[in-house]
């Protein structure tokens, strides 16, 4: 997954924590994507990640606030009322019996705790692999619970929902990457495809990538003081959105009140237009709230969540320039656009 996409991911579940500086579960945490995430962009005090597997935990990223555990979601090695926020991501359809598993969330959350689940649910099989195997959607209607089934199996172990959201992020910057990902066969159902079935999945995908033109958004920057944005700092935020980017025109918009706004023109080699909003916090605005930019971006995380039209957020860094967010997406040419893979 990119590194954008996955921190979009994880200031989303962070939005849901009840307090800012939360400890942090991660039930089934694989090879610790998630748990690092989480530590780094969640501002977790700790993250303590589980798996039942020690071979996964072996081949775990690292973090200093990060603490791997080999245990089984039914029997968390935990005491009680210790966890903030916890996540379940992509495992909810291995746990064997839900109903324990979430008697166990409940048990290990402080009041006033949350717990996030991130999954599939059987009615929304949409993922753009569909397209393309089929086979996988039959497939993968048999592995996953429906909506109504894991909310009844964790409102029985005394949890209740505070919120169902559908949210998506590339899990690869478009369809070329995904091919050469998905080529190695990287999750285990697509070993239950005959060699013939994954064939001809792949030359369905080859004829989409050949058709589909790339297609590259507009952008929203923020950044905070020190100084008005000169032209090398503007030239370093669109380095750091896309290297082939290159400024045209820079001008100021009225009417800003906690920020100094600039417009922003830049072109890519291919002549494809991109406009880009850099925000500067003031120095009221900072103190008051020197981490204005790490607010603002999950509040419009949440927001854009829910379906409301606000900017996208993409990432944000109060220690350089602190916030990058996608506004819409949209072809600057009539190009046919090629849809990204999501998670």
């Amino acid at each position: 997954m990119p590194e954008e996409s996955l921190r979009a991911w994880a200031e989303l579940i962070a939005a849901c924590s009840p307090v800012l500086t939360p400890d942090v579960l991660d039930v089934g945490a694989g090879t610790g994507m998630f748990a690092v995430a989480l530590a780094r962009w969640a501002e977790a005090r700790i993250v303590i990640a589980i798996d039942a597997s020690p071979a996964m935990l072996a081949h775990a990223d690292r973090h200093e606030n990060v603490r791997y555990l080999t245990a089984d979601a039914a029997a968390l090695p935990l005491a009680g009322a210790r966890i903030d926020l916890a996540l379940l991501s992509r495992v909810v359809h291995h746990l064997p019996d839900r109903r324990r598993a979430g008697a166990e969330l409940k048990r290990v959350l402080r009041p006033g705790g949350v717990a996030v689940v991130r999954t599939t649910v059987r009615e929304r099989l949409d993922s753009i692999v569909y397209e393309y195997w089929p086979e996988l959607r039959r497939l993968d209607a048999g592995r996953f619970p429906s909506e109504s089934e894991i909310i009844t199996d964790f409102s029985a172990a005394g949890l209740r929902v505070a919120g169902v959201l559908s949210f998506g992020q590339p899990v690869q910057p478009g369809l070329r990457a995904w091919r050469d990902a998905v080529q190695r066969r990287p999750q285990s159902k697509f070993g239950q495809l005959t060699g013939e079935q994954f064939r001809s999945g792949m030359e369905r995908l080859d004829k989409a990538i050949a058709a589909a033109a790339s297609w590259r958004p507009d952008m929203i920057a923020a950044m905070r003081p020190p100084g008005p944005p000169d032209a090398a700092a503007l030239a370093r935020i669109l380095a750091a959105i896309d290297p082939a980017l290159r400024l045209v025109s820079s001008r100021p918009l009225a009417g800003g009140v906690s920020a100094q706004v600039t417009m922003l023109e830049a072109s890519l080699p291919d002549g494809a237009a991109q406009r880009l909003v850099v925000r500067q916090y003031g120095p009221a605005n900072l103190r008051s709230d020197p981490h204005s930019a790490t607010h603002e971006h999950r509040l419009l995380t949440v927001l854009r969540a829910a379906g409301l039209p606000v900017p996208h957020p993409r990432w944000s860094d109060e220690s350089v320039r602190s916030c990058r967010s996608r506004t819409w997406s949209r072809s600057s040419s009539p190009a046919r656009s090629a849809p990204s893979p999501v998670s």
